[in-house]
Formats: C-alpha cells, sequence, structure tokens
C-alpha cells in the first residue's frame, strides 16, 4: 500500500469478489413476454412484415414515378414507425444491430426511423433462424 500510506488499511483481501445471486421478479409487458415465449412465430411475422413493407415501398416509389410526381430525396430509405418495449429493449441497437436510425421517439415507445439499407440488417438478424419457415 505504498501509494497511499496515508489511509489505514486494517486488512488486505486477496480474491475475487463474488456477489450473493438475489432472485428479482420483474414485470415484464404482456407483448414481450409472448413474444419470448414465441420467438418462431415472432420471427416469422417479423420477416412477413419486412417483405411488405418492402414491398409496398417499391411499389409506391413506380407508382410516383407513373404519375410523374418529384423524385424523393432518397428513395432508398424506408421509412418506419415502430413501437417496442422501451423496458426490455434498448432503442439505441436499432441503428446499430438492425440499420434503422432514430428519426423520433415518441411516448408508449412508439419510434419513427428509416431503414437505409432496405432491411438488410435486420433480415440477417432474423432469416438464420427462421430460413424456409415463413
Amino acid at each position: 500500500m505504498a501509494e497511499f500510506p496515508h489511509l489505514p488499511f486494517p486488512e488486505v483481501i486477496n480474491g475475487v469478489h463474488k456477489p450473493k445471486k438475489i432472485k428479482v421478479d420483474k414485470i415484464v409487458n404482456e407483448g414481450t413476454s409472448d413474444n419470448l415465449n414465441n420467438r418462431e412465430t415472432h420471427g416469422k411475422g417479423l420477416l412477413s412484415n419486412v417483405e411488405h413493407l418492402s414491398a409496398y415501398w417499391t411499389d409506391n416509389i413506380e407508382k410516383r414515378r407513373a404519375l410523374n410526381l418529384p423524385e424523393l430525396p432518397n428513395p432508398d430509405v424506408i421509412p418506419v414507425f415502430l413501437q417496442i418495449d422501451t423496458s426490455e429493449f434498448n432503442v439505441e441497437s436499432l441503428q446499430s444491430s438492425f440499420g434503422i436510425e432514430i428519426i423520433a421517439e415518441e411516448e408508449n415507445g412508439f419510434i419513427i426511423g428509416a431503414s437505409k439499407d432496405n432491411f438488410k440488417s435486420l433480415r440477417e438478424k432474423i432469416e438464420p433462424r427462421f430460413t424456409g419457415l415463413i
């Protein structure tokens, strides 16, 4: 203890701290609980929604072109409106893990965002587990 000679340390303890494990009952949102208990159904639902949204956006862009409407600044950016359980899910991971940029966070876990990669990052997280199940 040469670095702190002015502090009296009565005893030096060596070893790894092992805290006692205390069970904490967590209240989980009903929707989150259902999704966790039915991961396959939830994953298939997510993939189906992603495919539907992607196809809808592509059709929308084609219709705009057919009507000679002005081009969007970046038609590859797909807007999304999500609701997530903010007590269980880190909103910031939408960008890093799923490629969805957060534009705004609203009350009750509603998120306005945009996918810049046509949901490629999201699909890569889901598809390996559910390939061929849709």
